[in-house]
């Protein structure tokens, strides 16, 4: 298997076990008052990697 086949491997095996801790962690409260969805988390991945974004670019 070539390294990236490796490295999609290892990501959907460990997927099901991030998700599942991430559905246990507290909302801070600063989001507690918003209505937020599963969706919304790429967003936010998308936020804290590469910083300020416009809507365009997150779209």
């Amino acid at each position: 298997m070539s390294s990236v086949d490796d490295s999609i491997r290892t990501l959907l095996l460990l997927m099901p076990r991030m998700v599942g801790r991430a559905k246990r962690l507290k909302v801070p409260e600063e989001l507690a008052g918003l209505n937020l969805a599963p969706r919304h988390l790429s967003l936010f991945a998308y936020l804290l990697f590469d910083g300020p974004l416009g809507v365009n670019e997150l779209a």
